[in-house]
């Protein structure tokens, strides 16, 4: 194995189990496609077991996963990130050295045997997302030279100027795709209804459907349904935004379900930096003017409901009408009453399972396990 994907331990990434249950940082569409898929194209690529995902999510990937120490392989932790180019030129360097640590600051992010030489990834331009807004000042400031990467590696074809295919979709003819500053990626299976807008750079993945809403320097992941208004942001997979609402700056976890009207607040009154919470007693300077929500996965939030900067909503949470700052997973907040209800678990599988359906998708008697353990932990 060339190559093995890791989790870092500390580093304060907190936020990643209270947002993250259907899958591991590797596969987030964060590239448009994962950084696994990234890495595959050239090497081969494995994970390390880690019990935060008790190996579903390699599972569905079909990725290998070991669960002991290879002295010959490669580490690199999950959560770099850069452009396809970058990764594979820090790969090729290193891949003749038999030991060496790689360091992002005084954060350890991959190694290979036994030796203390140390390589700081960031002089290849890499990055570390070690915290849930550097996903959006990576849409921010990447997106346009990574989609450039992208067609050229992945077998893409032009549609038109700046537009890039691959396979079948349905582009209405009344849909408009504004390309001039920046390209349009479609995957697979995408449908475009009549006017819908998008404005590049965007990225558009396999089997998703957009119902007439505006679109620019976004990320769609997978088999996702998007009928509103979404700006800077990426939607992770599977989620639902069908109606009039606003998105913006933001991160959408997998299998969320976004009630009509709601609104992803990104920008203070005072226009002042927006602060990210991280848990109840915490929150961070982020240096961002416009800065939305980290939504984690399977979150619903309810019809005309209004969620301000910053905030972290945890996994299987319920919002209503209003929410700023932190909701840990499995809970519902009224935000009008500024009530909380404890969600029980096996209700939150229950709805889980029902969405599943909705989608096609087999859920896992691991996952259960998995949803169990993680309830207990929170």
């Amino acid at each position: 194995m060339d190559v093995i994907l890791f989790l870092p331990i500390g580093g304060d990434i907190d936020w990643i189990e209270k947002t993250s249950i259907f899958t591991r940082p590797g596969e987030w569409p964060i590239y448009g496609v994962s950084l696994r898929e990234i890495i595959q194209k050239e090497y081969d690529v494995a994970y390390l077991y880690n019990d935060m995902w008790l190996g579903v999510p390699e599972l569905r990937s079909g990725v290998s996963v070991v669960e002991r120490l290879d002295i010959d392989a490669i580490y690199i932790s999950e959560l770099i990130w850069g452009l396809p180019s970058e990764i594979y030129s820090l790969i090729d360097e290193v891949i003749s050295l038999d030991n060496f640590v790689l360091k992002y600051g005084r954060m350890v992010v991959g190694w290979r045997g036994v030796g203390n030489e140390e390589i700081d990834i960031s002089s290849y331009g890499l990055e570390l997302i070690d915290r849930p807004w550097k996903v959006i000042t990576i849409l921010k400031n990447k997106l346009s030279s990574l989609l450039i990467e992208l067609v050229n590696r992945f077998g893409f074809e032009k549609l038109e100027n700046n537009v890039y295919v691959r396979g079948e979709s349905r582009i209405s003819d009344r849909a408009f795709i504004d390309a001039s500053e920046g390209m349009v990626v479609i995957e697979d299976g995408v449908v475009i209804e009549p006017f819908t807008y998008i404005k590049g750079p965007a990225y558009i993945s396999r089997g998703s459907k957009l119902l007439g809403g505006k679109l620019s320097n976004c990320i769609i992941g997978p088999t996702s349904k998007i009928g509103c208004e979404v700006d800077t942001s990426i939607i992770f997979g599977y989620s639902n935004a069908a109606h009039h609402g606003y998105i913006g700056h933001s991160a959408i976890g997998y299998w969320v379900n976004i009630g009509a009207g709601t609104v992803f607040s990104d920008l203070k009154n005072t226009y002042g930096m927006v602060r990210q919470w991280l848990s109840k007693d915490k929150r961070e300077e982020t240096g961002m003017i416009k800065l939305g929500s980290y939504i984690g996965d399977h979150v619903k939030t309810g019809v005309l409901t209004s969620i301000y900067g910053g905030s972290l909503i945890g996994w299987s949470s319920h919002v209503l009408h209003h929410a700023s700052g932190y909701v840990p997973p499995l809970t519902i907040l009224d935000g009008l009453r500024g009530e909380t209800i404890d969600i029980k678990i096996e209700k939150a599988i229950e709805i889980a399972k029902r969405m599943y359906g909705r989608r096609g998708v087999r859920w896992l008697e691991m996952e259960t396990q998995l949803w169990r353990r993680r309830a207990h932990q929170s």
